[in-house]
């Protein structure tokens, strides 16, 4: 930790950026009249890596197919060690060994060939060994179905404590791939090691083996667990009823898709990203700071045919921008100003207390010939602007669900046709 600590100073300090010494040397500090809150400091380091094709992914989902192989993968080159984990922290410990990386470039090298194997198809389903360990890991390629289990032996891994097994979060993967030989042959051609440890079964268990040792676990009942804590703090939210009643029933929410092929219908619609072309119909992307989804946006309205602009709420305030020429706005969605319910009341005000802006949206609902769109946050700043059913005398409002918090959930549409 101090090396790391140390790191991201040197780091800064690199960046010409003020690191206080002495008594606040790792601390921030606020005033509120004559009395001092110190904070400690927190180091934040981000990254980021390049997706080559979003479409090739896998999920920590597991395939019920019971031809199919589970290898794991052990990326730390390190023995066994349960110090700082979970297992650790609930009996109340915390230990005094704990896994390492010990060849950070062989990490990078099982990195590099489990992306290979992801762009080559030979990867059905995946998961990290994180806070749990291997036991939550396999736990958590099940808990997504309804049906089915995993067995496993891990006797090969030469390691007779299975609990250091089980729970030790040395950093590894489990994947699960159809055709075992040419994986593993993958491997061993890039000097990766690894362990056919099992494979999917009926039952709707975890059979766990190693030497003389034999585990099972109810999948359902440790699901439960697992989403108990969800539903304490769901209650602590919104009351018992309405959060015990997501809880009897989060595992009746099976999804079922029946996506049709839409080869060719795009074309006859004359949809294409190949479009290059424009339209004349013009559409605009109205932004505000905090909001998101644009891009996507911005391409669903390019396919539909439109020729698409952006627009930020600077280019409307500066008058920049004045939607005399714009067909279609769309206010997109996110959270404008803050992460909050109701956070549209600041974007509103923007459109309210700037003149330029103001009447730049007045002029285009003026009009007879435009169409507005609002999107999740977009919906409520048309809401508070007055903009859906203008005319009547009582206008829509947005007021808190039975919840009052934020709900999301899949449903499904089945389309009836005479």
């Amino acid at each position: 930790m101090y090396a790391a600590v140390k790191a991201a100073c040197d780091f800064t300090i690199s960046l010409g950026i003020n690191i206080p010494t002495g008594k606040d040397s790792l601390s921030m500090t606020q005033k509120y009249g004559d009395e001092v809150v110190y904070s400690p400091g927190t180091v934040i380091i981000s990254a980021a890596a390049e997706i080559d094709n979003i479409r090739k992914i896998i999920e920590p989902v597991l395939v019920n197919d019971p031809y199919t192989s589970l290898l794991y993968i052990d990326m730390s080159r390190d023995a066994f060690k349960t110090g700082g984990s979970s297992f650790a922290q609930v009996l109340n410990r915390l230990g005094d060994d704990v896994p390492s990386v010990n060849d950070p470039a062989y990490f990078k090298e099982v990195f590099d060939a489990i992306q290979d194997l992801i762009s080559k198809g030979k990867i059905l389903s995946g998961h990290d060994i994180s806070a749990g360990g291997m036991l939550t890991t396999l736990l958590e390629m099940c808990f997504s179905n309804i049906n089915g289990g995993i067995t496993i032996n891990v006797s090969a891994l030469d390691e007779e404590d299975t609990i250091k097994i089980l729970f030790s979060q040395n950093p590894g993967i489990i994947i699960q791939v159809k055709d075992e030989d040419d994986v593993e042959e993958f491997l061993l051609e890039n000097g990766i090691s690894y362990f056919s440890i099992g494979h999917p079964v009926n039952d709707r268990t975890l059979f766990v083996t190693n030497k003389n040792d034999l585990f099972s676990f109810d999948i359902d009942k440790l699901r439960d667990d697992w989403f108990r804590t969800s539903y304490l703090l769901d209650r602590s939210q919104c009351g018992p009823e309405g959060a015990l009643e997501r809880f009897e029933n989060y595992k009746n929410h099976e999804l079922h898709f029946n996506l049709a092929d839409f080869s060719g219908t795009f074309k006859s619609l004359s949809i294409s990203p190949e479009r290059r072309k424009k339209t004349g119909i013009r559409a605009a992307i109205i932004r505000e700071k905090g909001v998101n989804g644009d891009r996507e946006m911005a391409y669903a309205l390019y396919l539909a045919g439109f020729d698409v602009k952006d627009v930020h709420m600077t280019d409307l305030i500066s008058g920049r921008e004045t939607l005399d020429e714009i067909n279609i706005i769309v206010f997109v969605g996110g959270f404008s100003n803050s992460d909050v319910l109701g956070s549209a009341k600041g974007w509103a005000g923007a459109f309210r207390y700037n003149e330029k802006a103001r009447i730049a949206l007045e002029n285009f609902y003026k009009r007879s010939d435009t169409l507005s769109l609002g999107v999740c946050n977009g919906c409520q700043l048309m809401v508070e602007l007055g903009l859906l059913y203008p005319h009547h005398k009582e206008r829509p409002k947005l007021l808190l669900n039975k919840s009052h918090k934020f709900e999301s959930g899949f449903l499904g549409v089945k389309s009836f046709r005479k």
